[in-house]
């Protein structure tokens, strides 16, 4: 199944210099001259030994599993939309989206994907010619399993393009993906004591007293447990001032009385 993820570009080292893009080009277009000229080579030979009497000739090749018979075929490959002008839209179309996949994968190095679009190309070129110069379409390739599969007749172009787009899908199904990005880091851990944040480990530490530009301590937990008894301890301490002053308080005025009595 094709991934939904976007195809990974290509590393640098797997990315061809305009030089090289340059030459690639020359090799798919030698490859699609040699498809195009193996294709109407063999439908020149064709046209020539079913003519006149022969017109409806069956040539076999294989029993009656492989055979050569001589078709005109106003559709599309296999003779699809045959008779019908939607064919033009079709061809349009498939040259339109095999240009676009051409260039966005031109810097790429990757041999094999070269050669399909070569093979693509040819096997198009090669019936839009039978098209432009005889108005149709030569097959002359029949391949069936009789009572059980007959497949429409085709031509060597035709097998071109099927060779050349299933190579394409295959290599699409293929190439590295973009991966999917991973939260098993922030999953918490499955059983134990689940891991304390780094950010709340350097929080709780106080600061040093020797520091005097740090932050003021944060209370611990020891002066938060001695809280309780630190506040109990100073009502007590104020009440014995206040005893302390008020003792003070009369033997000074005893010192007083005994001291205005002597002057008497």
């Amino acid at each position: 199944m094709i991934s939904h993820r976007s195809i990974k570009p290509p590393a640098p080292n797997e990315t061809l210099s305009p030089e090289q893009q340059v030459r690639w080009d020359v090799i798919i277009g030698a490859i699609g001259i040699g498809v195009i000229l193996l294709d109407q080579i063999s439908k020149a030979i064709v046209m020539s030994h079913f003519s006149g009497a022969r017109r409806f000739d069956v040539v076999p090749i294989f029993g009656s599993v492989l055979s050569l018979i001589f078709v005109q075929n106003n559709g599309a490959a296999f003779s699809l939309f045959e008779g019908l002008g939607v064919v033009y839209i079709f061809i349009a179309a498939a040259v339109g989206v095999i240009g676009y996949l051409y260039l966005r994968f031109r810097p790429r190095n990757h041999p094999w994907l070269k050669v399909t679009f070569g093979l693509i190309l040819g096997g198009a070129i090669g019936n839009v010619i039978d098209r432009v110069r005889l108005g149709y379409v030569v097959d002359f390739i029949h391949f069936q399993i009789p009572g059980h599969f007959d497949w429409p007749v085709f031509n060597i172009a035709d097998s071109s393009i099927v060779i050349g787009m299933l190579s394409l899908i295959a290599i699409f199904v293929l190439l590295p993906r973009e991966s999917e990005p991973s939260f098993a880091d922030d999953a918490p851990p499955t059983g134990g004591t689940p891991a304390r944040d780094p950010l709340e480990r350097t929080s709780s530490v106080a600061p040093r007293a020797s520091d005097p530009t740090g932050p003021a301590a944060k209370p611990t937990s020891q002066s938060v447990a001695a809280g309780p008894r630190a506040r109990s301890v100073a009502p007590t301490a104020r009440s014995a001032g206040t005893k302390s002053v008020a003792t003070a308080t009369r033997v000074s005025v005893k010192s007083a009385s005994k001291a205005r009595r002597k002057h008497r």
